[in-house]
């Protein structure tokens, strides 16, 4: 691939979304991976594999826990130049939600 190509690309990821202020997505496939378990192959770039390639500003916020205790996240896309609105959302996510049910003890 080109980065003639990804430019285009990123044209025509701009004019889909349109007037879409943000696209919020999971920001992976699964809960976090317990730090002492090998992660499952190719599930972790699912979601945040068009934000890479077109390196835009994407930030991510807690959202949450699985059912076993372990973190769950949220991502925040917008369009190039528009990172204080990504910023705007996952700061008022984060304020609007309290997180509970986390569990400390050795995962």
């Amino acid at each position: 691939m080109t980065l003639l190509a990804r430019e285009e690309h990123k044209r025509e990821f701009a004019a889909a979304v349109g007037d879409v202020d943000a696209i919020l997505t999971p920001t992976a496939q699964t809960a976090a991976i317990p730090i002492r378990a090998r992660g499952p192959v190719g599930t972790s770039a699912h979601f945040t594999r068009p934000g890479n390639y077109s390196r835009t500003l994407r930030p991510r916020v807690p959202s949450g826990f699985s059912t076993e205790g372990l973190p769950l996240s949220l991502q925040i896309l917008c369009h190039a130049g528009e990172e204080a609105t990504a910023l705007r959302i996952g700061w008022a996510y984060e304020a609007g939600h309290q997180l509970e049910g986390a569990q400390t003890s050795g995962a």
